[in-house]
C-alpha cells in the first residue's frame, strides 16, 4: 500500500508563508503579560499586567526571584503583593498569560 504525498497549492503556501513571518515577528516582540493573585483564604484574586522588553522566561524568572528574595521585595507591583500575602502567612496562586506581544517604546521615534 502506497500513499501520495499532495503537495500544497499556492495559495495555501502564501498562507503559510505569511503566518510563519507573523509568528517569527511576534516572537521577537516584547510580550505584555498577566498575573492573577488568588488568595486561598477569601477566595478572592487580583491581576497584574506587565510589559517587559526581555522575552517572557527571563522576566517571569526575574519575578520568581523577587517572590523567593526578600532583599527583592521591592523590586516590582507584583513582589510587593507577594510579600504582604507571605507577612501574613497567606496562601496564594499565581496564574500567568501572555496577553501580547508588542514593540517596546523607543524615545527616538517616540512609539
Amino acid at each position: 500500500m502506497t500513499s501520495k504525498m499532495t503537495q500544497p497549492t499556492a495559495k495555501r503556501a502564501t498562507a503559510d508563508r505569511r503566518t510563519n513571518a507573523h509568528l517569527r515577528e511576534t516572537a521577537s516582540k516584547p510580550p505584555s503579560y498577566q498575573a492573577t493573585v488568588k488568595r486561598t483564604n477569601k477566595n478572592t484574586s487580583e491581576t497584574y499586567i506587565g510589559l517587559t522588553e526581555n522575552d517572557f522566561k527571563t522576566r517571569y524568572r526575574n519575578h520568581i526571584a523577587s517572590f523567593r528574595h526578600a532583599k527583592h521585595k521591592n523590586s516590582a507591583e507584583l513582589s510587593k503583593h507577594i510579600w504582604s500575602l507571605k507577612d501574613c502567612n497567606i496562601d496564594y496562586s499565581i496564574s500567568w498569560n501572555i496577553i501580547s506581544s508588542s514593540s517596546s517604546y523607543n524615545c527616538s521615534s517616540k512609539r
